[in-house]
This record gives C-alpha cells, sequence and structure tokens, in this order.
C-alpha cells in the first residue's frame, strides 16, 4: 500500500549489493511493466547492471511473449541468463513444445523447463512440493550453475 520511487528502489538493491556478492530480484507482470513515472523494469535492470532471468508461461502465446521480452532486453543490452517456462495449471487443448519452439528461434538463450505442475495449491501443503529440484527437474543444476556464474 506504500508507493516508492525508482530511485529508492535502485538505492535500495545497491545497498542490499555491497552487503552480499548476488542478489535476485524478482519482477511482475514483465519487462516492460512501469515502476515509476515512466521508468519500467527494464530501466531497473539497465540501472543495476542486472542480467535477466526470464520466467514464461508455457502456454498459448508464449512464443510471442517470449519474443517480444527477449527482443525487447536485447534492443536495450540487458544480457539474458536464461528463460524458465513454468507449467500453467490447466495445458492448453492443442500442445506445442514451446522449449523447441523457442530453442529454434533464440538458439544463443538457455531455454528451460518447463517446471513440474504441483499436485497440491494449499498453502500450507506448499513446502513439500516447492523446490528448485522438483520444480526444475533435471534443469535444476544448470539454471543454479547459471546463476553461479553471472
Amino acid at each position: 500500500g506504500r508507493a516508492h520511487s525508482f530511485e529508492g528502489l535502485v538505492a535500495h538493491v545497491r545497498a542490499v549489493l555491497a552487503a552480499n556478492p548476488r542478489v535476485i530480484v524478482e519482477g511482475a507482470g514483465g519487462l516492460l511493466v512501469p515502476l515509476d513515472e515512466g521508468k519500467t523494469y527494464a530501466d531497473f535492470a539497465v540501472e543495476l547492471g542486472a542480467s535477466l532471468l526470464i520466467v514464461a508461461r508455457d502456454a498459448l502465446g508464449t512464443i510471442n511473449h517470449t519474443s517480444l521480452t527477449l527482443e525487447a532486453a536485447n534492443s536495450r543490452g540487458i544480457p539474458v541468463l536464461a528463460v524458465v517456462l513454468n507449467a500453467v495449471s490447466a495445458p492448453d487443448a492443442v500442445f506445442i513444445d514451446h522449449r523447441a519452439e523457442l530453442r529454434a528461434l533464440w538458439p544463443g538463450v538457455p531455454i528451460l523447463g518447463p517446471t513440474s505442475r504441483m499436485k497440491n495449491h494449499q498453502p500450507t501443503m506448499m513446502s513439500d512440493e516447492v523446490s528448485l529440484m522438483k520444480l526444475f527437474g533435471d534443469d535444476y543444476r544448470y539454471l543454479i550453475d547459471i546463476i553461479a556464474d553471472n
């Protein structure tokens, strides 16, 4: 319920970075979502010199949405570590392999996932299912290496 300024957010992350070798900042809604008076998450990443780990839903439209995000990042010089496809609650009626399609379109970008679906969506039951190893399966170690190397 509180308003934050772009400069305040940048200062906060820089303060956290001063005390920690790596910081992960989670955005919400997409790279071009406004943060404050014409500033977007893309501006935030540029200001911080941050790299992106893009999480994209594994559903109809993801090839377009992900490609637009990758183009926006590339045009601003924002490095992309990887794209992680996130499983949706109900699969599409017509399903294609989004990972294969995105890998063909963006050969220089690691495309990981899709993550596994959780069986139990009750908040009190999530702790057993929500772990990087369970969500990312075989891509877990690769994702950790990508983050650690950057």
